[in-house]
């Protein structure tokens, strides 16, 4: 079986924000740099409801969740896990954004990284 070598280091992306000018009181737009919060997302994307179709996929999912928040910064995950961490992903870069409410495809400058190193991981002996 395959094995799979993911990167969960920290990194920061670059976003912009409205903020206040405190001289002239007006608002801006900036660009601020801010730790992008990978672990938490993956272990929050592979828990939606709706992303998988049934039990044991969710049941293994949920595994997976708890595995990589614990992880340190590398995780070697097999076929079956990476299979569950592609599909999970794979559905929220296809849905249709709301912003109304609230939903926002998956991709971007924000999420690139993250993306790459889900999807080009390392296979690993």
């Amino acid at each position: 079986m395959k094995r799979f070598k993911i990167d969960l280091s920290e990194y920061s992306v670059a976003i912009q924000i409205n903020k206040r000018n405190e001289e002239t009181k007006k608002i801006e737009l900036v660009t601020e740099e801010i730790p992008y919060p990978l672990k938490d997302n993956i272990y929050q994307w592979l828990r939606l409801p709706g992303i998988f179709k049934g039990g044991v996929e969710i049941c293994d999912a949920c595994d997976l969740a708890k595995q990589i928040r614990d992880a340190g910064d590398d995780i070697v995950l097999d076929e079956h896990e990476i299979g569950l961490l592609k599909t999970a992903m794979d559905k929220l870069i296809s849905q249709e954004s709301n912003p109304a409410q609230g939903v926002i495809a998956l991709g971007g400058e924000i999420h690139e990284t993250c993306i790459r190193r889900v999807f080009k991981a390392e296979e690993v002996k």
